[in-house]
């Protein structure tokens, strides 16, 4: 299917993102609306905003033009512009000046990149350096002025700016002015986004299964990647692994933020591609080096989808393995030593209830023994057993068996030696409540 996005930008920036574009020529076409002052984003929207079902802005600026103008709608989706963007307007500077880079302007939309980086990075004297920063709105007039006295003051020799009418004005001045947009990967890398919201956007009320991806510890993974340019390449392979995935079972990839993804599909693909899932799960983790969690949702709408999404991402950070959530009652974990465990977090009986509480045991923890020893000899378990499957200490599940066993839960029906000083272990079995009651 094809999709047809309004693309609002400068002309420095709107054929370099035309041009790209035509790589997803078979998912996207742009419609571009070229601007020269900021104040002409709004009159674009309010005449065309009806439409586009989405909306692409060249860069951090015109979104929060747009975003200032209509609110925080999701159908507004911006190329990025980080750092590298602004190293690329000083390196090009500098080879067409044949000079060191020294007293130069620099003007910068508030939280779009870090220039201070940047200039250390390159160990640009931070007394040559004039910044401006701004937040929207922002009277353009006033940039412009920044720039003006600096130069005809004499105290810079070149000026970068994000802001198109300042860069019209000076370039027709004569005075050695860059304008800053994105790089072709950052451009490539938005309009992979921009593809995957649409989709999203277009399957969001015809499915009502939900995979959801995250990297524990980002930030350390931040951090390790040291340079933005790294960190994106990550990302992009990330990004890569979890496509091929999607794409094999008929479903489409959304990226959050912050190390978190989304998959939409139909529920019987996502069943019978689990194992797949845990290969790529295992594969980006050894590759990254950390954990991964993953949570599925069903429900019967994307919401409930998502609501249960969210509870089995929190059951698969305490367990490390694939957990499903169905009507958040239902409870599946997949693991590639244990199987699939399936056991449910609450129960109607009011005298199990009554019980679980005089033990301290929560339903979920009572279920979830019970399904992993299903897994186990059916002469009966010991606690070293559950505790090697469930990844905690032995010594937690033999106090959560002493609880059961003190209520009638659990029977003991024998005991083994365990570990190198022979210290025996209780065998146990479930006991059925209406067994228990006699």
């Amino acid at each position: 299917m094809r999709f047809q996005v309004g693309l609002i930008a400068p002309l420095w920036s709107s054929e370099r993102i035309l041009e790209i574009a035509k790589e997803f020529s078979d998912d996207l076409e742009l419609v571009p609306f070229v601007f020269e002052r900021l104040e002409e984003i709004a009159d674009i929207l309010d005449e065309h905003m009806e439409a586009f079902p989405f909306w692409l802005l060249s860069g951090p600026l015109p979104f929060a033009v747009a975003k200032h103008h209509v609110g925080p709608v999701e159908n507004l989706v911006y190329c990025r512009v980080t750092e590298t963007g602004l190293l690329m307007e000083l390196l090009k500077m500098a080879f067409e000046c044949h000079s060191f880079l020294e007293k130069l302007s620099i003007d910068f939309i508030d939280d779009a990149a870090d220039i201070e980086e940047v200039l250390n990075e390159l160990g640009l004297p931070r007394h040559d350096v004039k910044v401006k920063r701004y937040k929207i709105p922002v009277v353009e007039e006033e940039i412009l002025k920044f720039h003006q006295d600096l130069w005809e003051s004499k105290a810079i020799q070149y000026v970068i700016t994000t802001i198109p009418f300042v860069y019209k004005y000076l370039k027709q001045k004569g005075v050695p002015v860059y304008g800053v947009h994105s790089s072709r990967l950052e451009i490539r890398l938005s309009l992979e986004l921009l593809i995957e919201k649409i989709r999203g956007s277009y399957f969001r009320n015809t499915q009502s299964s939900l995979v959801m991806f995250e990297i524990e510890d980002f930030d350390a993974l931040i951090e390790k990647a040291q340079t933005p340019y790294k960190l994106q390449l990550l990302e992009l392979k990330i990004r890569n692994m979890l496509l091929m995935y999607s794409e094999g079972i008929g479903g489409y990839l959304v990226y959050k933020e912050n190390g978190h993804y989304e998959i939409f599909a139909s529920r019987g693909r996502i069943e019978q591609k689990i194992s797949e899932l845990q290969d790529v799960k295992t594969s980006i983790a050894l590759d990254l080096d950390s954990t991964i969690t993953i949570g599925i949702g069903y429900g019967e709408t994307v919401f409930a989808a998502q609501i249960n999404a969210y509870k089995a991402l929190k059951h698969s950070r305490q367990g490390r393995h694939i957990v499903v959530v169905e009507d958040g009652r239902e409870i599946i974990e997949y693991d590639n030593e244990a199987g699939t465990l399936q056991y449910g977090t609450s129960s109607d009986d009011e005298v199990l209830n009554r019980r679980l509480r005089e033990a301290k045991v929560s339903i979920r923890t009572y279920r979830k023994i019970q399904a992993y020893s299903r897994n186990l000899s059916p002469a009966g378990f010991s606690a070293a057993e559950i505790a090697q499957q469930m990844g905690v200490t032995n010594r937690n599940v033999r106090r959560i068996l002493a609880g059961l066993f003190r209520v009638g839960l659990v029977k003991a029906i024998g005991e083994e030696s365990i570990g190198a000083s022979g210290r025996p272990g209780r065998i146990y079995q479930f006991v059925a409540i209406d067994q228990s009651l006699s």
